[in-house]
């Protein structure tokens, strides 16, 4: 409540080399005005939101390809996009970065930034910057990436299947011969259980 008032103050009352409170003309009320906006969206975090208009009528449900298609091109989003592909889009920090890919090179990697290089050469990419805290990546080096991750996870599927397929029949005899062990055990109780019994009924 204090910040608003002081706001509303400082808008429409300006004191003069005297001291003498004036009123603010109109053009000095709206420069005010944007001075304290401008002050209140560098103090915080703003986050600027696109909106495009589905179709013409704002109707749920229908959505007008060429329309949204004439917007981004008039509002230059596809340019936006453009810029940023061939840019560094993608900023990890050291830390991220090592923690998703590590398991290329060597799970015990710390986020150190010999580390992200040691990873980015084992990915044999090319075209990539290093910051202080940050690996500096385009669009295509995420998606050269991600293949890796995807061979060594087929990779991992197919050593599996192997390793399968060769302990297999060697479980398979360690179970019969248990099973084997089991059904004589059994059969022995069961001949022990009848002498006990014989033995009662003749006493």
């Amino acid at each position: 409540m204090k910040n608003k008032s002081k706001a509303k103050n400082q808008i429409h009352v300006l004191a003069n080399q005297d001291g003498v409170a004036r009123k603010l003309t109109v053009g000095a009320q709206f420069k005010n005005s944007l001075n304290i906006l401008m002050e209140r969206m560098t103090s915080a975090t703003p986050i600027f939101v696109r909106c495009l208009k589905p179709n013409y009528l704002k109707q749920p449900g229908d959505l007008d390809k060429q329309y949204v298609l004439a917007q981004l091109l008039y509002t230059g989003m596809l340019e936006t996009v453009e810029i940023r592909r061939k840019g560094f889009a993608v900023r990890p920090t050291f830390e991220d970065f090592v923690d998703k890919y590590k398991i290329l090179v060597d799970l015990k990697m710390l986020g150190t930034a010999n580390n992200c290089i040691a990873i980015l050469k084992f990915a044999n990419l090319h075209g990539w910057c290093l910051g202080r805290t940050k690996v500096f990546l385009k669009y295509s080096h995420i998606e050269q990436m991600s293949q890796l991750l995807d061979n060594m996870s087929k990779s991992a599927v197919q050593i599996q299947k192997v390793a399968r397929g060769f302990l297999g029949p060697e479980s398979f005899r360690d179970g019969m011969k248990m099973q084997k062990r089991r059904r004589k055990y059994l059969k022995q109780c069961s001949n022990r259980l009848k002498s006990l019994v014989l033995k009662v009924q003749k006493g």
